[in-house]
């Protein structure tokens, strides 16, 4: 079996679009809400 293993930035992502599976959001929106920094999305 293969373990599936993210990075931080990865978890935060996913955490940020899991709020609300359903809005539709731009790179901008899922990166300040993950709290990235501009341009890693």
């Amino acid at each position: 079996m293969v373990e599936l293993r993210m990075t931080l930035t990865t978890q935060r992502v996913l955490e940020a679009l899991l709020e609300d599976p359903g809005r539709e959001r731009y790179g901008r929106e899922i990166g300040e809400a993950a709290g990235l920094r501009s341009g890693t999305v």
